[in-house]
């Protein structure tokens, strides 16, 4: 508080001095310093608090009164360090340094579920600001958690447990010395496994599956976790290799494949960072006597994926023989795989689109394992529903010529029958839009109508592809089936990944760029301007991934940068990445 004192006295006295000066000298300038002095005094917090590694603090906002925090945070040794915080809300983050100059942020809420994961290189000893609020600032009231810890690497591991085979079962605890479990996986033997975890009460015989001991206040479960997984990347970092969080009252599955002789690494810990308890961890093949969240017929089944690297797991148990239609909405890149109680897989989605869209003959009691995944790197909410279907029977088409009684053939008069095919050249296709590169074959869907019904694929036409999978104009060809004859062809084009910007650095009229490099492509485009609409914007062509651009003026500049390949005796353009503003 004397600090802040002080400060005040001196913005005092240089209001003073200012003042002074306007009387003496009358320069306009004299005045715009002393607004800019007002505003710099107005907008500083009347405190900081201190954020310590590995604290876990309790952030408490309103528009009214205050909309963001601001904490300050010196660490102990020269590391990478990450900022992030827990709430069901999105969340946003800025960190400054010692001169109050912001050094990274986190706007977009890159960490899970919209909460912010800001990661820096720290130095020791010097002082850090970290400022930190609901991305609705103007309107969001309430409280979430907001943490400080390093980086996991190698060295995390040393002294964790290791694991070669199955594990059929190890209590494991996470409590205020023990805040994350952690274990290594080297499989003996390629292949697919299970790494789930089990509820400690239910599994001991502490309680029943009705958990009475959480009523008493005594329950010693921990169900709401996390588990992330990660190999050996460059110069010895921990990439992210999988992830899983718990079901509604279940525990975390990761079911994938691995490689025999490579090490994988764990950490597991607490949804909310602040419950403590016991549950019980397993390594296992397949996913028999797994709690998983149920999925019934007619249900709405609502869930996220945080990116590519995470899987969504459901069962189903149906009560008929019948065929079942899985159908998601509202998804991205979204895959359904189904696997029978032998873990072999039985149906899957087989195009590349939004939602997922997947019929299969399933037998009664029996179960089923269904896991939903995306290509994605953001986060995709997705709903589904499944239900019993019967597919329309389609008759044959009557003979208008049968054979006559001396073996040859006798026309017959036409009477205007409705089972006339219809040629399928006839109808329109709905455009189908761009694709990005994936160095796979494409294989899009289309939308064909007949007037106002929709044709389905399989019953009214099939596709087939060309060219699809290098960057350029692929084909499809449709040919009709059932009430549909003959065939027509539509194209779609395959574009070039986006990239993305590393480092943007402004100093004078030089501009520094360094971007992703994208595979496959001829060079980059990048487009500057001093106008965020890019008025009057200025174009450059590069074959690298980094550059310098000679600026006319000291002013804002904002660039984007798109991959472009070149096809015969034209170029083919990927989609703009997100404008960077310097």
């Amino acid at each position: 508080m004397e600090k802040m004192e002080d400060k005040r006295i001196m913005v005092k006295a240089a209001i003073s001095i200012l003042l002074m000066a306007c009387v003496l000298q009358g320069r306009s300038v004299i005045f715009d310093s002393l607004f800019n002095v007002l505003e710099v005094s107005a907008q500083e917090p009347e405190y900081i608090s201190d954020i310590k590694e590995e604290e876990l603090v309790e952030v408490s906002l309103n528009p009214d009164e205050c909309r963001h925090a601001k904490y300050r945070f010196v660490p102990q040794e020269t590391d990478t360090y990450v900022f992030y915080s827990v709430s069901d809300s999105d969340t946003s983050a800025y960190l400054y340094n010692s001169s109050d100059t912001i050094i990274n942020s986190d706007t977009v809420q890159s960490g899970r579920v919209g909460n912010f994961s800001l990661q820096a290189e720290l130095i020791a000893g010097n002082t850090y600001y970290i400022g930190v609020q609901f991305a609705e600032s103007s309107s969001k009231t309430g409280t979430f958690l907001f943490g400080v810890k390093r980086t996991l690497k190698m060295d995390n591991f040393t002294q964790s447990s290791s694991f070669p085979g199955n594990v059929n079962g190890i209590v494991e605890s996470i409590d205020d010395t023990n805040r994350r479990v952690r274990f290594r996986f080297q499989p003996e033997k390629s292949g697919y496994y299970s790494i789930y975890s089990k509820d400690y009460c239910q599994e001991l015989g502490i309680c029943d599956k009705d958990c009475i001991c959480q009523e008493q206040g005594e329950c010693k479960c921990l169900n709401e976790l996390r588990i992330d997984g990660y190999i050996q990347g460059e110069n010895e970092e921990l990439k992210l290799f999988c992830y899983s969080e718990s079901g509604k009252n279940c525990g975390f599955i990761v079911y994938t494949y691995f490689q025999a002789g490579q090490t994988y690494y764990f950490e597991i810990s607490a949804i909310d960072e602040v419950t403590r308890g016991n549950f019980i961890l397993c390594i296992g093949q397949g996913l028999n006597n797994i709690v998983m969240d149920k999925v019934e017929v007619e249900e709405k089944v609502e869930g996220y994926l945080e990116d590519c690297t995470q899987d969504r797991f459901y069962q189903i148990q149906p009560k008929t023989t019948d065929t079942y239609h899985f159908q998601s909405q509202n998804g991205k890149w979204l895959y359904l795989t189904i696997y029978n109680s032998q873990m072999k897989q039985i149906a899957k989605t087989e195009e590349l689109k939004d939602d997922f869209d997947v019929k299969v003959k399933l037998e009664q009691g029996q179960v089923y394992y269904l896991k939903v995944s995306t290509q994605d790197t953001m986060t995709v909410n997705y709903q589904f529903q499944v239900a019993i279907v019967k597919e329309p029977v389609i008759e044959d088409e009557p003979d208008n010529k049968p054979n006559n009684s001396n073996g040859g053939t006798q026309s017959k008069p036409s009477t205007g029958s409705t089972n006339k095919r219809k040629a399928i050249s006839s109808l329109k296709v709905s455009a189908v839009g761009s694709k990005e590169y994936t160095g796979k074959k494409i294989k899009p869907s289309i939308v064909m109508k007949d007037g106002k019904i929709t044709l389905k694929k399989g019953r009214d036409y099939i596709l087939s592809y060309g060219n699809n999978v290098k960057i350029g104009t692929a084909k499809i060809t449709i040919t009709g089936i059932g009430k549909y004859s003959g065939k027509r062809t539509a194209s779609f084009k395959i574009i070039p990944k986006k990239t993305k910007i590393k480092k943007a650095q402004k100093k004078g009229k030089k501009l520094s760029l360094k971007w992703n490099k994208v595979k496959g492509v001829s060079g980059y485009e990048i487009k500057y301007s001093n106008s965020s609409k890019f008025k009057k914007a200025k174009t450059k062509r590069v074959k690298g991934c980094k550059v310098t651009l000679k600026l006319k003026n000291k002013k804002k500049w904002y660039v984007k940068i798109r991959a472009y390949k070149t096809v015969g005796k034209s170029k083919v353009y990927g989609k703009y990445c997100k404008v960077k503003k310097c």
